[in-house]
């Protein structure tokens, strides 16, 4: 289910993932479209891939990035212990 908004950066499409009526297991996912070759494979990120859980929510509201680049978003009943992770920008999925 796609409940965060769209965020543009540069040429870079990202989308934000979280559950459907929170059925285990799941996890949060960010994918990242090049705009400029949709054909291309996109960057996937997962909040928790060792983890069930860790939705990206963020209540309607958009992904946010700041002047780097750097992509911030909110995650709700993650069982991790991961600080932060970065998302790949340049490298696409296998």
């Amino acid at each position: 289910m796609n409940r965060p908004g769209l965020l543009l950066v540069g040429t870079k499409l990202y989308a934000g993932f979280g559950s459907h009526c929170d059925g285990n297991p799941y996890q949060g996912w960010i994918f990242g479209y090049d705009t400029t070759n949709l054909a291309a494979a996109p960057n996937i990120y997962c909040t928790c891939p060792n983890f069930d859980r860790g939705a990206v929510w963020q209540s309607g509201k958009g992904l946010v990035a700041d002047a780097a680049g750097n992509i911030y978003f909110a995650t709700a009943m993650a069982a991790t212990t991961a600080a932060t992770t970065p998302i790949p920008r340049s490298t696409p999925a296998p």
